[in-house]
């Protein structure tokens, strides 16, 4: 990018090309709060994963049916931190439908569980994609934490606005009664030296 201004930029240095680009990047980073500026310290409290019973699921559905051990163990983390549902990713858990030799975990991939009726069916995400099964294993688990709150975004100090000065309806500026903007008479004076004036975003620049 150095390159690139002093070859664009008539008789640029590369020095000053760099600070160019070092200036521009510190406003684009004080312009927000941007996720690579800060770090937040938080605790991830990760559940138990649960097993009991089984479930049912069919194929193109997006409720899972369980029998009454998982549901048992569904209602005693329904309420807990964090609880079993929830419709916001992050906050519930999830749940996995598969094959499983004894050691390794269910293999299906993970719905999200967004309401549990308290009896005997989870309410997920999205359709069921697998194969309809019935009383097959299952873990309920929480891959998904939702990120800590970032620190208060506090904007760059911006630099106090200059005076904006207006001129009086009458000032030796100006001749009395003359419209705004007129021009005193030739030989006009302060002191008895000749006057310059101009307008320039309402700042009136005089000198005797």
């Amino acid at each position: 990018m150095t390159a690139e201004l002093v070859g664009t930029v008539p008789r640029m240095s590369a020095l000053h090309a760099q600070q160019l680009i070092n200036r521009s990047w510190a406003r684009i980073r004080d312009s927000r709060l941007w996720s690579f500026q800060f770090v937040a310290d938080a605790q991830l409290f990760v559940p138990y994963g649960i097993t009991g019973g089984s479930v049912s699921a069919t194929f193109g559905s997006t409720q899972i049916v369980a029998d009454a051990s998982a549901a048992a163990a569904f209602n005693a983390v329904a309420t807990a931190n964090p609880p079993l549902a929830s419709p916001t990713l992050g906050v519930g858990r999830q749940i996995r439908v598969g094959s499983t030799n004894g050691i390794s975990t269910p293999t299906g991939p993970n719905y999200n569980i967004v309401a549990w009726d308290g009896a005997s069916k989870l309410t997920i995400d999205r359709p069921y994609g697998e194969a309809t099964v019935s009383r097959a294993a299952y873990q309920v688990l929480k891959c998904y934490y939702a990120p800590p709150a970032p620190p208060p975004f506090r904007p760059p100090s911006l630099p106090h606005p200059r005076p904006f000065c207006r001129r009086a309806a009458t000032s030796p500026l100006r001749p009395a009664g003359g419209p705004p903007g007129s021009r005193p008479r030739d030989g006009a004076s302060r002191g008895g030296g000749p006057l310059e004036r101009s307008w320039r975003m309402g700042h009136v620049v005089g000198a005797a």
